[in-house]
C-alpha cells in the first residue's frame, strides 16, 4: 500500500495547520522537534513486517481511543485526500507528515488498480511542488508490500521481525541527487534514522535493538537516506 511520508523545515510547531502524522509516543516525539530540509531520488529499501500503518481515514479506526493526542496528530485526509491537498496548498503541513491514501487509491493487491493509485499520487507530488514549503521538502513515496512473495535477493538478518522482502522506495524534492539509484539497504525505520540524523535525536528503542541485531548476524547498521541527498 502506498504511503507518502513528508518532512518541512523552517516553522514553528504552534504555528502548524492539520497533522497527518500517527499517533503513537515515536511520531509525536519526531513531530515536537522534526524541523528539515527536502528533495526526490529512487532508492532500494527493505520493509520491516511490523511496521504501523500510518494514518488512515478517521472511520477506518473505530477503536482507537479517543487521546487528545490523537486528535492533534491523527487527521483524517479527506475523500480523495482532498483535506491534505488543502493544508499543502495553504502552506500548512507539519513539519513531519504521514499520508496513506484511501483504500481504493493504496494500490493494495485484490482489491485496487494500480493506475488509480499511480495517478493521485501524482496528482499529491504536483501540488507538493506547488506548495510554498517545496523549497524545504523531501517526499518519500514507498509501499508497506513488495507485490508478491518473492524476491531473487535475500534480505540481511536481523531479527525475527525483519527486514523483509524489498519494497520500492521514491525521494522526491530540491536536494536529492538526481537520476541516482541508491543501492544503500534501506528498510522503512531509515525514515526515523534520516529524522534522527537530521535533528540530533536519541535512538529509540527499536532502532538500538534492530540496529544489534544486525550486528550479531554480520551486517552494518541500515542507512538513514543521506546517501541519497546531496552533499553526502
Amino acid at each position: 500500500m502506498t504511503e507518502i511520508q513528508r518532512v518541512v523545515r523552517g516553522q514553528e510547531p504552534e504555528q502548524h495547520g492539520p497533522g497527518f502524522t500517527r499517533a503513537s509516543a515515536a511520531h509525536r516525539q519526531l513531530h515536537d522537534v522534526a524541523q528539515t530540509k527536502a528533495a526526490p531520488v529512487g532508492a532500494d529499501q527493505r520493509i520491516e513486517q511490523t511496521e504501523p500503518r500510518v494514518h488512515r481515514p478517521e472511520g477506518e479506526r473505530p477503536g482507537a481511543a479517543a487521546t487528545p493526542a490523537r486528535a492533534e496528530h491523527l487527521k483524517d485526509g479527506g475523500l480523495d485526500g482532498s483535506e491534505f491537498l488543502k493544508a499543502i496548498d495553504a502552506g500548512t503541513l507539519p513539519q513531519v507528515a504521514f499520508y496513506k491514501p484511501q483504500g481504493n487509491l493504496n494500490e493494495h493487491a485484490g482489491y485496487t488498480d494500480v493506475l488509480s493509485g499511480d495517478q493521485h499520487i501524482a496528482n499529491v507530488i504536483s501540488h507538493l511542488e506547488k506548495s510554498p514549503q517545496w523549497a524545504h521538502m523531501l517526499v518519500i513515496v514507498t509501499y508497506d508490500e513488495n507485490g508478491g512473495f518473492w524476491d531473487h535477493v535475500a534480505p540481511p538478518k536481523a531479527d525475527r521481525w525483519g527486514p523483509g522482502n524489498r519494497v520500492p522506495a521514491i525521494l522526491i524534492g530540491t536536494m536529492v541527487k538526481q537520476g541516482f539509484i541508491d543501492h544503500t539497504e534501506y528498510d522503512t525505520t531509515s525514515i526515523i534514522r534520516f529524522l534522527m540524523t537530521r535533528y540530533g535525536l536519541p535512538a529509540l528503542p527499536g532502532i538500538t535493538a534492530r540496529d544489534a541485531a544486525l550486528a550479531a548476524n554480520g551486517s552494518p547498521p541500515l542507512g538513514d537516506l543521506t546517501n541519497a541527498l546531496q552533499g553526502h
